[in-house]
């Protein structure tokens, strides 16, 4: 007796007898492992593993939450560490605008003093010419 099941799958009597063969096959050597403990009950050893493997995990949790508490204080002091540096550099802008302001203040006040030295300078050099003028003719000497 031969079945056509799909494209080049046959099924005789013959390979249909070797399945439930297989199945006790299988059951059998199931069965002459029972010298082992139940897989529904853990052993001493599994259990002794799993506590330790909690304790470890609890431990880990623990040390996870204590960086993320650090990183998140290191992130807190480096933003404002971040602030404090931009205000810095703020009135250091500031004081350099001031500073330039101040000596372009400096710079046109100085030139200001300067031609007023060179006017008073000419000035005098004026008078003293006048003066020495004024000794030779009228008093007959002079320089």
């Amino acid at each position: 007796m031969i079945a056509k099941l799909g494209k080049g799958t046959h099924v005789t009597i013959l390979t249909m007898a070797r399945a439930p063969l297989a199945l006790l096959i299988a059951l059998s050597l199931g069965a002459c492992a029972s010298g082992t403990p139940s897989s529904t009950e853990p052993s001493a050893e599994t259990t002794q593993a799993i506590s330790a493997l909690e304790d470890r995990v609890a431990d880990l949790e623990a040390d996870l939450l204590a960086a993320e508490d650090g990183r998140t204080k290191l992130s807190d002091r480096i933003d404002s560490l971040g602030d404090k540096l931009a205000k810095s550099l703020d009135r250091l802008q500031e004081s350099l605008a001031q500073v330039r302001s101040g000596s372009s203040e400096a710079a046109d006040s100085a030139a200001s003093a300067l031609a007023s030295a060179q006017a008073v300078a000419s000035d005098l050099a004026v008078l003293e010419q006048r003066y020495e003028y004024h000794l030779r003719r009228y008093h007959g000497g002079g320089g």
